[in-house]
């Protein structure tokens, strides 16, 4: 199988905290997303890392919508 796309739904977040610390957090990262022996796509919340921004999630979290597909066999 292979992986089509991942896209994150809505594709911005807020955030909370002080604002010194919410300027230095220009990206929030996932905890690991384990996509070994997917036959078929999903959709469910991402689970983030804003304990290294040292922020707050101000919100519902996102979800990941991940598609992916059946490789076709190439033999000669």
């Amino acid at each position: 199988y292979n992986l089509v796309s991942l896209e994150s739904i809505p594709p911005q977040i807020k955030v909370r905290g002080p604002k010194n610390r919410i300027q230095l957090a220009n990206e929030i990262y996932t905890l690991p997303i384990d996509l070994t022996d997917l036959k078929q796509g999903f959709q469910k919340p991402i689970p983030l890392d804003v304990a290294r921004a040292n922020v707050d999630l101000d919100g519902q979290p996102p979800e990941i919508k991940v598609e992916i597909k059946p490789t076709s066999a190439n033999f000669k």
